[in-house]
């Protein structure tokens, strides 16, 4: 289900009444902002909201590169990969829902699976 079209959103229809905020997660700059999202319906999943709104709207050639990133994260090639909900990339902001990871480590996936790709390696590289 894709986010709300529309070009400037609020947090509030981004989450559309189907996640409620469960706490915020650090960010990696000052326009960055994360939170830890639920299920609405009860459900008890939980998701990752990454939100940007950017000072000066960024080229559509930037955008569509966005779009392109998101189309691949919703099929994450690694299995450690967190998949991709729903996307929204304009010039004034970013908005990506995503499965959260929950709590992964290494000593995990290696007693359950015995090796990893080198796909997964290079995704455990870079969360460290």
């Amino acid at each position: 289900m894709p986010i709300v079209p529309g070009i400037f959103m609020t947090l509030e229809q981004i989450l559309n009444n189907r996640y409620t905020i469960a706490g915020r997660l650090p960010a990696f700059s000052a326009t960055h902002q994360r939170y830890g999202l639920q299920s609405a319906g009860g459900t008890g999943e939980r998701f990752v909201l990454s939100f940007c709104d950017y000072a000066k709207s960024i080229s559509a050639n930037a955008v569509a590169r966005q779009r392109q990133v998101g189309e691949a994260l919703a099929r994450p090639g690694a299995a450690l990969l967190c998949r991709a909900i729903e996307c929204r990339f304009e010039r004034e902001f970013q908005a990506v829902i995503s499965e959260s990871p929950g709590e992964v480590s290494l000593r995990a996936v290696l007693q359950e699976r015995q090796s990893l790709s080198i796909e997964e390696v290079e995704a455990f590289l870079r969360l460290l």
